[in-house]
């Protein structure tokens, strides 16, 4: 499971685990394709570690966090060129403000085929945040996904990475099925479907460091 943020020039003072340049994000891209990997969804990982069904040849899964307009002007575009799919975790207090996505590009990017999950309501951390007000921020953004797409939404991603027991149980609770954390490596079924393991893209990367990290 690879992790994204920003896809677009490293500002200055920015972090290069935020950020891939659009030009390094299509060349990754055209690597994945040629060394033979598959971009699967969530979903399919999920049906395939519970039910068996089946995966492609190195199946890999690209993970977009929070909601950038980026990711809707460039990285899906170019995932849809090369008839790619990805993972989009919004945060739905950001839908239509500033530079996020607009309720009709979630839709776009739904009907163009790539998956779209929760990042919360307000990007809050499970370690710092009362259970309490963490069900209304897991149950609020679940309801909202599903109210613009119509259809129910099962995969989490915590913000900041921050998981407890408790945040675990609610997002259980609530029907969601997967979320991965920050934790580098490489996800496999026995970290627990609600603690899998990505990883990172940094601005910095090579083609060849990229393709390293997944191999």
């Amino acid at each position: 499971i690879l992790m994204y943020h920003e896809i677009n020039p490293l500002p200055k003072n920015g972090s290069t685990g935020l950020y891939v340049s659009r030009e390094n994000f299509a060349k990754q891209l055209d690597a994945l394709s040629k060394e033979g990997y598959n971009t699967v969804t969530m979903e399919q990982v999920y049906q395939h570690w519970v039910n068996k069904a089946p995966l492609p040849e190195k199946p890999v899964v690209l993970t977009f966090d929070d909601g950038y307009i980026s990711h809707f002007e460039y990285a899906m575009k170019e995932m849809a060129k090369r008839g790619m799919t990805g993972t989009f975790y919004l945060i739905t207090d950001n839908i239509g403000e500033g530079k996020r996505i607009s309720e009709d590009m979630v839709r776009e990017m739904y009907n163009i085929g790539m998956e779209v999950g929760s990042h919360t309501v307000g990007h809050v951390n499970a370690k710092s945040t009362p259970e309490a007000q963490l069900k209304v921020q897991y149950k609020d953004s679940k309801k909202k996904l599903e109210s613009i797409l119509g259809m129910e939404i099962k995969h989490f991603c915590y913000p900041f990475g921050g998981r407890t027991d408790g945040a675990e149980k609610i997002l259980k609770d609530l029907g969601y099925t997967t979320a991965p954390l920050t934790v580098y490596g490489k996800a496999n079924y026995g970290q627990g479907l609600m603690r899998l393991h990505r990883v990172r893209i940094d601005y910095t990367d090579s083609i060849n460091g990229f393709l390293n990290k997944i191999k």
